[in-house]
């Protein structure tokens, strides 16, 4: 393949197009093989001067050697890379470990590197480290790959959207007497301290009461409120699911052999599900604290209370703002 009849280039042109080594520009270099091929140009219009053209491209003698070399001895090809597979791979691990890994991690899915590294150590008397087992996991296709947090909310606005209205809701009560603005008219009793909220996780639509204690007397009066008000406007309450956390004052206490009377009320008397969040995990009622950390920040922490009239009227308004006027953009 002949070279390429350009102007021939002189070594101070050169110089003063690229003042980078050689390694630097074909680091840079989008077409590697037209690069070596000016060098192997320039050494060829300059009676093959090696020493020459080493100083004008800043690199060695040898390397100018071995790209006019293998341009002679292959035109077509011999100015590309030439990355071929290691054939001798003396610390590779051998395929009946990888074998043993994989076994492992397939038997017990849950497991990490570091407790696979203790169980093949224990079974085989083998010590491979966590980079080789992780590397051995990611060959085989073992490893899911953490999905992020935008997929993550995507796909939970993709689910709300097919949710029928109230068919998952969620009761949490929130501790009102560790708000600043709250906490003097509670000490003195002319507040109640606790919020019961009930929130609808496909719309949003929430529902709010004030107790002075959370017990499940109170429970039960909450959960008869809202749910005779949904089937006043024609839910199918046996299509509702209410969520709840493990407080006493919905599931009562943790030693109990059989079921609170909240739990009771909701599938015996309304026919609707009761559910419970895993122990110590308030993330699963993501919904309703979400509310709690809103109207907390945007209300009870803004505004001044006196009593509990002032706290019904401004609460009232506030939820009007919340389901009328407030942008919900997850919603």
């Amino acid at each position: 393949m002949p070279l390429v009849q350009n102007k021939p280039l002189q070594a101070k042109e050169i110089e003063h197009m690229a003042p980078e080594t050689y390694h630097e520009r074909l680091r840079d270099a989008k077409d590697p093989a037209g690069f070596r091929r000016k060098v192997v140009q320039f050494c060829l219009e300059h009676n093959r001067n090696i020493s020459l053209t080493a100083r004008t491209f800043r690199t060695t003698r040898k390397t100018v050697r071995k790209w006019l070399r293998r341009f002679e001895n292959d035109p077509a090809h011999g100015l590309s890379d030439r990355r071929g597979k290691h054939t001798n791979r003396p610390l590779k691990t051998p395929p009946h470990v990888e074998n043993w890994v994989v076994q492992l991690r397939q038997r017990y899915p849950t497991l990490g590197q570091e407790k696979i590294q203790v169980l093949l150590f224990q079974d085989h008397q083998i010590h491979l480290s966590s980079a080789t087992i992780n590397r051995i996991l990611h060959a085989h296709g073992l490893i899911k790959a953490r999905k992020k947090r935008w997929r993550q909310r995507r796909e939970l606005a993709e689910k709300r959207k097919r949710m029928k209205i109230f068919e998952r809701c969620q009761l949490d009560v929130k501790h009102l007497n560790d708000i600043d603005n709250l906490w003097y008219p509670i000490s003195r009793g002319k507040m109640p301290r606790y919020e019961y909220t009930f929130r609808d996780v496909a719309t949003g639509i929430t529902y709010v009461a004030f107790a002075y204690e959370a017990s499940q007397t109170n429970s039960m009066r909450f959960v008869t409120l809202v749910l005779e008000h949904l089937k006043a406007h024609g839910i199918r309450l046996q299509d509702v699911s209410i969520q709840t956390d493990w407080g006493s004052e919905f599931t009562g206490p943790t030693n109990a052999k059989k079921r609170s009377p909240v739990v009771q009320l909701i599938e015996d008397v309304y026919g609707a599900t009761h559910t419970t969040i895993p122990p110590a995990t308030p993330r699963f009622n993501g919904a309703v604290e979400n509310f709690h950390g809103r109207i907390e920040d945007e209300l009870y922490r803004v505004e001044t209370f006196s009593g509990e009239a002032v706290l019904l009227a401004k609460s009232s308004t506030y939820l009007l703002y919340y389901h009328f006027r407030r942008p919900h953009l997850g919603l």
